[in-house]
């Protein structure tokens, strides 16, 4: 199924995504199926992109079996994603410390009302539910009205509520969250000055 629907998208990958998540067996095999169903596969890049519909066609008794091709393809995911995760992890650190500059403050009423603007997956709604028990367990005296400094709510993400980065994809969904330009934003709005020219 899994090998099915990445052939049905069009789908590629590369030599050094499956390279990294094999095993020294398993990556003989690999070599045996690459060399089938690309001719030319040694003259090609660790970061060239392979159609995976031409490696499913290759597999077999004399390459590789259509199973383990599959677990390969998962394996490549899980490791995309978790490299996306620290990438947003450090995006939201980012974004959050700005925030915290200009001393940016919500209401639990605002990320939720932001949360049904933007039609946020239903997981993130109940894993908004669980950040406000976390934070109302911690700080009853806070309200849905409360305006609240962004590190206390940020101190509760996680894997028990939700990630850092959803917590600042709500807070930007808020109004009056807007950030100010970053130093490579303002890099980009200089204009260079026109060369003048001297008559002579």
């Amino acid at each position: 199924m899994v090998l099915r629907r990445q052939v049905e998208s069009g789908a590629t990958v590369t030599v050094r995504e499956m390279q990294a998540v094999v095993g020294p067996k398993t990556f003989a095999a690999l070599m045996k199926l690459l060399e089938a169903s690309l001719p030319d596969f040694r003259e090609s890049k660790l970061d060239d992109a392979i159609p995976i519909s031409a490696l499913a066609q290759a597999v077999g008794p004399d390459t590789m079996a259509p199973l383990c091709l599959a677990s390969i393809l998962v394996g490549v995911a899980k490791a995309s994603a978790a490299q996306q995760a620290v990438k947003d992890k450090q995006d939201a650190e980012l974004q959050l410390q700005r925030l915290r500059t200009i001393g940016r403050k919500v209401t639990l009423d605002e990320l939720h009302k932001a949360m049904a603007m933007k039609s946020f997956h239903i997981n993130t709604h109940t894993a908004f539910l669980d950040l406000v028990e976390k934070v109302g367990n911690k700080h009853p005296e806070i309200g849905l009205d409360t305006m609240i400094d962004l590190d206390v709510v940020a101190a509760e993400t996680g894997p028990e509520t939700m990630s850092l980065s959803t917590l600042i994809k709500l807070v930007l969904a808020t109004p009056g969250a807007r950030l100010p330009p970053s130093y490579e934003d303002l890099l980009r709005l200089v204009k260079k000055p026109e060369p003048k020219y001297i008559r002579l």
